[in-house]
């Protein structure tokens, strides 16, 4: 439809860079003295939210049972929305050229488009305070949001980097009940 093909990975490395921002997140379980009795890396996936609360519904023990398929507490994050944004377009004419691996060749790139991803990030525990230690090792990192450089193509030459934020905009709560 468009002409050549091309695929410069963009969303797919979006959506890595997200997930990565969360990857590192554990939980201390304290016996009744305050002694530190297990730390526990919260696992990550890419998923909808909706498929992983049927998994938690079905099993009967999500925190000691060793053959359950799930095990909490857990996040998932899955993107939600892509949209134009307006008011950071940048002219149709900068695209960028960089010479290819012989004299006779050259690579173009269109420039990048300002889309916003929603994602949603979702977090499973079974107690409160599970919930309430992985959200605490989030929330204060986004005043309301964070910055980070990413390299905004992969041809890209070094020192080309570029500033992407991420917002958080809401944080809910809702309460399930499981067996």
């Amino acid at each position: 439809m468009f002409g050549n093909y091309f695929y410069h990975q963009r969303t797919r490395t979006a959506v890595a860079t997200f997930g990565k921002l969360f990857n590192d997140i554990y939980v201390l379980r304290k016996n009744k003295a305050g002694a530190i009795v297990s730390t526990l890396k919260v696992p990550l996936s890419y998923g909808p939210k909706q498929k992983f609360l049927e998994r938690i519904a079905e099993q009967a023990d999500l925190v000691e049972d060793d053959k359950v398929a799930i095990k909490l507490p857990r996040m998932s994050f899955e993107i939600t929305g892509i949209s134009y944004d307006t008011s950071r377009q940048l002219p149709k004419s900068n695209d960028f050229n960089r010479t290819g691996s012989t004299a006779n060749t050259r690579n173009k790139f269109r420039s990048g488009q300002p889309y916003v991803i929603n994602f949603e990030l979702s977090v499973f525990a079974k107690s409160q305070d599970d919930a309430l230690q992985v959200v605490e090792q989030i929330i204060p990192y986004f005043s309301p949001q964070y910055t980070l450089t990413i390299k905004p193509h992969p041809m890209a030459e070094e020192g080309k980097e570029a500033a992407g934020s991420i917002y958080i905009s809401q944080v809910e709560y809702e309460k399930m009940e499981f067996k």
